[in-house]
């Protein structure tokens, strides 16, 4: 079993210990993630890459990483970071999942998510959050045009656009309108980023679609962000090509479905909650 920390005081408390409690009541090898950014060696963990379940401690975007870092092991989370839409298990209720595998045949089911693939002049890139086409860098909305399978969609006047997997439907897509998706359908969603007099709403996608974004502007580049890392600019008239990945995020599911998640995330009366008790932590309020 992998342990994949984001290397910060509050989350390394809690993994030591889930840690501990582990190799109390598991008979389980631990080990470090070779690919933590920090210096663990405190732990007495030797690192590697290899395992069967990945365990990260952290938000969405450790969870991100580690599910690039490892994308044949399946991964869960547990929340250490504020929402946490991905992670299973917060980070008071960690005992609960040393129970599950307390057992000798741990019992989860493994999900494997779509992922995003853009290609532009003959190379590929791969994104397990989202693909977002921005023109925000310029200053000006863009011009640019949507075709879903061969057929033109829309043309629109905005920011940019926001094509996210089911992963990143509670991302990016989720902060500017649109919707959350439950994991286990294989779709695409197309989010318009700040239209202006143009096609506003998002849509649903079969993620077996081919999805080609043309930037139309006369002026400006667009530029192109995979998971939030700027990529390269698309210049007037360029294209850019999305489609299915290959590849799939693989998580391992314990006990909470994903939309139930959402429903504790987001219900107004835990949202209030949460935001109080956050500000007496640093106001003493």
């Amino acid at each position: 079993m992998l342990i994949f920390p984001k290397p910060e005081l509050q989350t390394l408390k809690v993994m030591r210990d889930f840690l501990r409690l582990v190799s109390e009541k598991t008979s389980h090898e631990l080990f470090l993630s070779e690919f933590t950014e920090r210096d663990m060696s405190d732990l007495g963990l030797s690192r590697t890459r290899e395992g069967d379940l990945v365990v990260v401690f952290g938000g969405d975007g450790t969870f991100i990483r580690a599910c690039k870092h490892h994308p044949d092991i399946p991964v869960v989370g547990v929340n250490t970071g504020s929402f946490g839409f991905l992670c299973e298990f917060e980070e008071n209720d960690y005992p609960e999942l040393v129970q599950y595998l307390s057992s000798s045949d741990p019992d989860f089911v493994i999900q494997s998510i779509t992922r995003l693939e853009a290609k532009y002049d003959g190379k590929t890139y791969e994104a397990i959050n989202d693909i977002v086409v921005s023109y925000a860098a310029f200053g000006k909305p863009g011009v640019f045009s949507i075709y879903v399978d061969q057929h033109r969609l829309y043309t629109a006047k905005a920011d940019g656009v926001v094509i996210s997997s089911p992963i990143g439907s509670s991302a990016y897509n989720l902060a500017i309108g649109g919707p959350i998706v439950s994991h286990d359908l294989p779709v695409f969603v197309i989010t318009p980023i700040a239209p202006f007099l143009s096609f506003s709403h998002p849509l649903v996608v079969s993620s077996f679609s081919h999805v080609v974004f043309v930037n139309e502007d006369k002026q400006h580049k667009a530029a192109l962000m995979v998971d939030g890392d700027h990529v390269l600019s698309l210049n007037v008239g360029e294209e850019l090509s999305i489609k299915p990945s290959k590849k799939f995020t693989s998580v391992a599911v314990f006990r909470k479905k994903f939309l139930t998640r959402v429903h504790q995330k987001i219900d107004p009366g835990l949202l209030n909650l949460t935001v109080r008790n956050r500000r007496s932590r640093f106001y003493g309020l």
